[in-house]
């Protein structure tokens, strides 16, 4: 089943206040136990970066889109360029909890700091070995430096090379802030010193961020840029129509799922569809609004409610 609503055909469309007012969200769709899927809604400013680890948030029109939370889990608490910390809620338990590990010249100082003291002798790690780390989810890592000399820290989540669970190098005092994805084996966490490293780390934290959040690993070339309707001021995504997109891993949504957009040409909510596990790139389309996808039918309330928040994303 598809349902198509174009400009001013929907018999449920709000406009105006009463979209802004309107108290569905897709959020709603997840409650129920077993739900699956997840929804990407780029009006949700504070929930986009321009890099896959979480440390340059978009800022305006214009900003190449790299990483877009699922707002599926209500991880979004505000948007703005302030902490991390301040713009994510529904985070899991904290992963980083003794007893911890050290390996070289890292010592582990008891009271929850560790310092490094570099002899250029190689790499040293403070870790939590089972941290429960799982491959492909995302986790919130932050940690402050302090004392430092020389050297460098950074943050790992599992033991593979790929760039997104690898941390940046953090070369002087300051607190860290960054989001990591959990690949490799072994589902430990680490903080690296260089061989050169001389200093110390404290109020270290490991926290998973829940959903499926949409990356696009390549360069500025394949990302979307974020855009702003000059008269309502609805956010979207706009795509070259070449080679933009921005992908999402799925589960097994089974054959009852349904997937909904609203972009350029309206609002278009599918229903019966067979989603296998798998990446799926997010529609591109020139105006991308909104998308998302669940793992059932929805009964015409949902449905109703759906079509008047899409329509209220296009700002109509």
């Amino acid at each position: 089943m598809v349902l198509m609503l174009g400009l001013g055909h929907s018999a449920t469309r709000l406009t105006g206040p009463a979209a802004a007012l309107h108290p569905f969200t897709p959020a709603a769709l997840f409650d129920a136990p077993g739900a699956l899927g997840g929804y990407w809604d780029p009006s949700s400013t504070g929930g986009m970066f321009q890099d896959i680890k979480g440390r340059v948030p978009v800022a305006g029109p214009g900003d190449p889109v790299t990483l877009i939370l699922d707002g599926a889990q209500g991880v979004m608490a505000a948007a703005g360029a302030g902490p991390l910390a301040q713009r994510l809620s529904g985070q899991g338990t904290e992963l980083f909890a003794a007893p911890f590990s050290t390996t070289r010249n890292f010592a582990d100082n008891g009271d929850g700091s560790f310092t490094c003291t570099g002899d250029g002798s190689g790499t040293s790690y403070a870790y939590k070995d089972g941290a429960g780390i799982t491959v492909g989810d995302w986790y919130f890592v932050s940690y402050e430096v302090f004392g430092f000399l020389s050297g460098g820290f950074r943050a790992r989540v599992g033991t593979s090379a790929d760039d997104t669970g690898i941390g940046p190098w953090q070369v002087a005092n300051g607190t860290v802030e960054v989001l990591l994805r959990g690949d490799g084996s072994g589902g430990n966490f680490w903080i690296e010193g260089t061989p050169a490293t001389q200093g110390s780390v404290r109020n270290v934290s490991v926290r998973n961020v829940p959903g499926l959040h949409a990356l696009q690993e390549g360069g500025d070339s394949f990302r979307p840029l974020l855009m702003q309707e000059p008269v309502s001021g609805a956010w979207y995504l706009s795509n070259d129509l070449v080679d933009d997109r921005l992908t999402v891993p799925l589960p097994d949504l089974g054959a009852q799922a349904t997937e909904w957009r609203a972009d350029e040409t309206g609002v278009v909510i599918s229903g019966g569809l067979t989603i296998a596990a798998g990446l799926r790139d997010l529609p591109v389309s020139q105006k991308l609004y909104a998308y998302g996808v669940v793992n059932r039918a929805l009964t015409a309330v949902e449905t109703a409610g759906l079509t008047a928040w899409l329509n209220s994303k296009r700002g109509v």
